[in-house]
């Protein structure tokens, strides 16, 4: 009645096979040329570093010193001789070019009482190039008396307080030209103690003053306030000098010149009490032995 049902013939699948692809042996050569470039970069950088690091070819050789004194000379080199003694602690000398700080051998260096700036500046393959600036003049103004821990230095280039209480014993001091400003009262350390303008004439003033009028003038200004621009020095003759600084001391010190030169004042400086340089031509001027009466005037 019913026809059986033919079976199904079971179909089997191939199963695929992989091939291994045969290595290309332009390839193999490249990759081994590149390990070998990497090998010979490696092995070149390492002798270069070690030549540079651990030989003597940039041990520095020379050392140049420039607008330093016999005795700074003699100062930075012990400085520079400590600071190379010894290696690092990857046993580099510290000798070498590269492993000498500027920065810390200049903040060294800096530190002698008498230097203002200074330059360091490396020259392959052994040299370093030390360059100083010296302190020109310091003006240190003081309250009321030149003492000690009363007395601030002034910024010449802004007129205001630069280091406040210095210690008037201190190197600093000692080692360096100063001239003090004496102030009838105190001290404002945020405030223009007293203008640049001013300063600048100052400068010139005590820097010429001697020459112009053949004698020697203390190194203390007095002034009666901050901001000030009238001031009393004492002459080591005796005689007080009145100047006003918001005039011209070029023109202030050829009239002085000319009143020493061409007058009985310069003859006789014992006999003067003072000369006053504030009165624009005229020099106004008062003598011992005529204490008593009125003051004289010199036209210049």
């Amino acid at each position: 009645m019913f026809k059986k049902r033919k079976k199904k013939e079971k179909i089997i699948k191939r199963k695929d096979v992989k091939i291994k692809k045969r290595r290309s042996s332009v390839k193999s050569r490249k990759k081994s040329n590149i390990m070998l470039i990497i090998l010979i970069w490696a092995l070149y950088l390492l002798t270069v570093f070690y030549v540079m690091f651990y030989t003597n070819l940039l041990l520095i050789e020379d050392v140049q010193i420039s607008a330093a004194t016999e005795i700074e000379e003699e100062q930075i080199k012990a400085i520079f001789k400590k600071e190379i003694s010894g290696k690092n602690l990857f046993y580099i000398k510290k000798e070498n070019l590269l492993v000498v700080n500027k920065d810390d051998l200049k903040n060294k260096i800096i530190n002698l009482p008498t230097i203002k700036e200074v330059t360091v500046k490396k020259k392959f393959p052994n040299k370093l190039k030390i360059k100083v600036i010296n302190y020109d003049t310091l003006i240190v103004m003081c309250e009321y008396e030149k003492k000690t821990g009363n007395c601030s230095v002034v910024d010449i280039e802004t007129g205001k307080i630069h280091q406040e209480n210095v210690d008037l014993t201190s190197d600093f001091i000692t080692k360096n030209d100063v001239l003090y400003i004496i102030l009838q009262n105190e001290l404002s350390f945020e405030e223009v103690i007293i203008t640049p303008k001013i300063l600048e004439q100052v400068m010139y003033f005590y820097k010429n003053i001697t020459y112009n009028i053949d004698t020697t003038i203390s190194n203390e200004y007095h002034a009666k306030t901050i901001g000030m621009h009238n001031f009393y020095l004492l002459t080591n003759d005796g005689w007080e000098l009145r100047v006003d600084f918001t005039q011209n001391m070029e023109e202030v010190l050829l009239r002085l010149r000319q009143i020493f030169n061409h007058t009985d004042i310069g003859k006789d400086r014992n006999d003067l009490l003072f000369i006053d340089t504030r009165y624009g031509e005229k020099l106004v001027y008062k003598l011992k032995s005529f204490e008593s009466e009125k003051k004289g005037n010199l036209e210049s």
